[in-house]
């Protein structure tokens, strides 16, 4: 989507004319623009690309592919007699993004890819671009659904961090992308190119301390923050032939997998936090509360009066244990099978 920043520049370049966000693919161009009349969707609805204008839209679950209300993330699928139909010859690609959404009574929504299924259908094409729709219907985009990076439980958008990072002064272009973790299974890694008036003088450190207290200052989730940076020149990003940046695959480009032999120490601001501490207590503390919650008095024998006492609970939370952000380690997971248990 075109952040406002951008679209502020881009209109003095053109001598002040308006510029507009707009949201179209190949498959379907246009999907959404800005009402009729309404001059300032860049400033008054930032990230937001406008309401649907010739294709049905909707917000779905990535699982399941069943509707979102209004507010909530989801991938962006469209239908209607303007979207492509089909791909040329190749039926994998149809089955892998069309689908059947359909009412059935009172049942609700339901998901089928068969279209001769019995029952009122609409189908849709999945765009593979994660949005949302708010309550007066105009769409924003979070980012490709490949790119979502996630942290534990929480989904984080590149783009969302990467618009709060080019308001800065300092900063001319930031890409954010998915970094190998431990701990999280994926952090947030940042890329970034200073502006031109501080590019030679600029010292790492104090550059990447200026964007903590920038986001900070800003109200970003701390959640979000990017916990990898690198401050690079343009040329060594990863882009399209259209120019656009790939953020796949871009930390082991940039050396800074920490599965990857040589990555990059220098460049990159490490966290104070001691993960591998915090980890340990967090593992502690789940065996605890397995102790707590599983099983009887009369399974543990000789040790169920150590159940009565509650300081495991106030630890607990102390650490974040049930932070969407805190996924069970893979060494626990493997112990205990609990694939989805967050610690």
């Amino acid at each position: 989507a075109l952040l406002g920043p951008d679209g502020d520049a881009l209109s003095v370049i053109y001598g002040g004319v308006p510029i507009y966000p707009t949201y179209s693919m190949s498959e379907q161009m246009p999907i959404s623009q800005p009402p009729a009349g309404k001059t300032d969707t860049l400033s008054d609805r930032p990230g937001s690309v406008g309401v649907p204008v010739a294709a049905s839209t909707a917000i779905v679950s990535r699982s399941n592919l069943f509707p979102q209300p209004y507010g909530t993330e989801g991938e962006i699928a469209i239908s209607g007699p303007t979207v492509l139909k089909s791909y040329l010859a190749n039926p994998d690609a149809d089955r892998k993004n069309f689908f059947y959404l359909a009412l059935a009574g009172n049942k609700g929504a339901v998901h089928s890819t068969d279209p001769k299924a019995q029952m009122e259908k609409e189908r849709f094409f999945l765009t593979g671009d994660v949005g949302v729709i708010d309550k007066d219907g105009f769409l924003s985009l979070k980012g490709r659904a490949k790119e979502l990076i996630k942290k534990g439980g929480e989904q984080v958008s590149p783009y969302e961090v990467e618009e709060k990072l080019i308001d800065h002064p300092l900063i001319e272009v930031a890409v954010c992308f998915s970094v190998p973790s431990v701990l999280y299974g994926e952090e947030v890694g940042c890329a970034l190119v200073l502006s031109s008036s501080v590019a030679k003088t600029a010292e790492t450190k104090e550059v990447l301390n200026e964007m903590r207290i920038w986001m900070k200052r800003k109200k970003f989730a701390p959640a979000k923050w990017p916990t990898k940076w690198i401050i690079c020149e343009d040329s060594q990003l990863l882009k399209t032939k259209t120019k656009k940046y790939i953020r796949v695959g871009l930390s082991t480009h940039l050396g800074l997998d920490p599965k990857q032999e040589g990555a990059k120490e220098d460049k990159v601001l490490k966290s104070k936090i001691d993960y591998g501490t915090l980890s340990g207590l967090r593992f502690l503390l789940a065996c605890y509360v397995m102790f707590m919650h599983l099983g009887s008095n009369e399974s543990w024998g000789a040790f169920s009066n150590l159940r009565s006492w509650p300081w495991h609970v106030h630890c607990f939370f102390t650490l974040g244990g049930y932070s969407m952000a805190s996924p069970m380690n893979p060494i626990i997971r493997k112990k205990f099978s609990y694939f989805l248990a967050r610690i």
